[in-house]
């Protein structure tokens, strides 16, 4: 019952901070021999790339790797935050229609803005994905 009030953020962070702490001596043991190299590796590659920041700065080397690499680990914890603060303001049945359709509209964007090819069948699933959602919010408003 104590953990009725862990909720969204909260969990999210718990689960981080589990996971890092199980997570850390599993990588170290089963990939820590191969670090050294692989760094090695992506510094000398990334010596030779620009990257591209958000169309704002053009960098490039390692500094310019690891802005990249902040940047998008920022991202994607705002992303897993924002998930678990939505969670709490819906229904479980509501959650994932909604993902699905994030989903349908981060390929729909793939295709739109970077030409990404799409098969017949991504294009029915996309389409069943539509419908499905479609379904349950006229479901949903006869309730």
């Amino acid at each position: 019952e104590d953990f009725q009030m862990v909720k969204g953020v909260n969990l999210y962070a718990f689960m981080s901070f589990v996971s890092l702490a199980y997570l850390i001596p599993v990588a170290i043991v089963v990939e820590g021999h191969l670090w050294q190299e692989t760094f090695d590796r992506v510094i000398a590659a990334s010596a030779t790339k620009s990257f591209d920041i958000l169309g704002l700065a053009q960098l490039s080397g390692p500094i310019g790797l690891a802005i990249l690499l902040t940047v998008t680990g920022i991202f994607y914890h705002l992303y897993n935050q924002l998930s678990y603060d939505t969670m709490d303001t819906m229904n479980a049945v509501s959650f994932s229609v909604a993902n699905t359709m994030k989903r349908v509209a981060v390929i729909v964007s793939s295709v739109l803005f970077f030409q990404n090819p799409v098969s017949p069948m991504n294009w029915l699933g996309i389409a069943v994905a539509v419908a499905g959602t479609y379904a349950y919010s006229v479901a949903a408003r006869k309730k």
